[in-house]
């Protein structure tokens, strides 16, 4: 049989790689150059996204920190995605989203961080009255992330993914929102701090300025 080297096909993929278009675009979805774009990159204010096709290669600044609006029917709906029964008397809800699994958290080491939930609510507590939902997208590697602690529940009908978590940010993400429906949106992992900062930046309204 004749032997067929695969070194000419090795260096012909690796040739269609390296042809691969390559874009960049900042927070506002402007084209910018490769330099500008690794010069704004700043993990305490956005996240680095990049899609792939056959052809291109597309890399995008997120602001991680984003402020909004629900409609009242658009919020109702929410409501009823989180809970049929619930009554959503309190002042604030509060979302931790899941979106599966990735490098960030596949690892079983995350079952083993010191996160207890009684703790975490009871200061969230002192800053206001709240209900409080863990959601996910995907199941995957889920099983490391407190479940004997936690009341994970699925995202029905992608309804939080279409609302907020359009894309598949690292780790973890959360939304606070308060009972007009105006919330703060935070991309990627962080750590509890800042869903202790934005409750409080709900129940002070200093928001005018954002949702104008």
């Amino acid at each position: 049989m004749k032997k067929i080297s695969i070194i000419p096909f090795l260096f012909f993929a690796m040739f269609c790689f390296s042809q691969k278009k390559t874009i960049y675009y900042n927070e506002a979805m402007t084209k910018i150059s490769k330099e500008y774009f690794e010069n704004q990159l700043d993990n305490t204010r956005n996240l680095h996204l990049a899609f792939e096709s056959d052809s291109l290669i597309t890399n995008v600044l997120v602001k991680r920190k984003n402020y909004g609006k629900l409609s009242e029917p658009v919020f109702k709906q929410l409501k009823k995605s989180l809970s049929e029964t619930n009554s959503f008397d309190k002042n604030l809800i509060i979302i931790m989203y899941y979106p599966g699994e990735d490098p960030c958290n596949h690892r079983e080491e995350n079952s083993r961080r010191g996160f207890h939930v009684r703790p975490y609510l009871k200061k969230l507590k002192k800053i206001n009255s709240y209900e409080h939902f863990w959601v996910y997208k995907s199941y995957g590697q889920l099983q490391y992330y407190h479940p004997d602690e936690i009341n994970w529940q699925p995202d029905k009908e992608q309804t939080l993914e279409k609302l907020f978590f359009n894309y598949h940010y690292p780790c973890s993400s959360f939304v606070v929102l308060d009972k007009e429906g105006n919330y703060i949106c935070y991309y990627g992992e962080s750590g509890l701090d800042k869903v202790f900062e934005f409750s409080k930046e709900l129940t002070k309204k200093r928001l005018s300025s954002h949702f104008k």
